[in-house]
């Protein structure tokens, strides 16, 4: 089985492909965290001026 993998490995255009598969997998997923921390900074600001507007009333 594993021979049959590093095999397909060693086809250049698979190899190649999985590549690139595996190359934007990573590009998305940054891109997503990248978001996901984005929204969680400013829900977390909205939050804290939120409690200090509390704080000053």
């Amino acid at each position: 089985m594993l021979n049959w993998h590093i095999s397909i490995l060693n086809h250049p255009f698979l190899a190649d492909l999985s590549l690139s598969v595996c190359q934007n997998v990573q590009f998305y997923w940054q891109q997503m965290q990248t978001t996901i921390c984005n929204k969680i900074d400013k829900w977390q600001f909205l939050y804290s001026t939120k409690i200090s507007n509390i704080n000053y009333a």
